[in-house]
């Protein structure tokens, strides 16, 4: 059977971070109240949820891309392939990479995005239910499209 997926259309993300972006309008986001900026866009009807996290640069780049590279590279074990691709847009002064994790794992897509000298945002991709690639498929592709909107839409302010 096909899974009913909400048509595409997306809203802006307000708030006080030092960056904005637009995100799926049947999504919904959970401000954690413990950290600036750390916040979790859910996906209630496909039972999904991005994890965001922001921190600031202070000469520590090299660490958080170290322990980005980590996490991903932890689910090796676990998964079949794991793809990657670069984000270079000089233009808005955004870097960053995206893994995308076949096979059997915990979080099928991460991501970071910095500027390189001031500031850093991490993603990860999981659904609340147990790893089944073929049946998880078309919903990971549906918010894989997600992903590469907040990255397309993502602007330093």
């Amino acid at each position: 059977m096909r899974p009913y997926l909400p048509a595409k259309t997306y809203q802006a993300f307000e708030s006080n971070c030092p960056f904005e972006f637009e995100f799926h309008e049947n999504a919904s986001i959970r401000m954690r109240k413990d950290h600036y900026c750390w916040f979790t866009i859910q996906y209630p009807q496909l039972k999904a949820e991005i994890h965001l996290t922001y921190k600031p640069v202070e000469n520590n780049l090299s660490e958080y891309l170290s322990q980005t590279h980590k996490l991903a590279y932890d689910h090796h074990f676990k998964a079949s392939n794991i793809l990657e691709k670069k984000i270079q847009e000089k233009d808005k002064d955004l870097y960053g990479l995206c893994y995308f994790l076949e096979g059997e794992v915990a979080s099928n897509t991460q991501f970071f995005l910095t500027d390189s000298t001031d500031h850093f945002v991490r993603g990860s991709l999981y659904f609340n239910s147990k790893t089944q690639p073929d049946s998880l498929a078309p919903y990971l592709s549906y918010i894989n499209a997600d992903i590469d909107r907040f990255i397309e839409s993502f602007k330093w302010k």
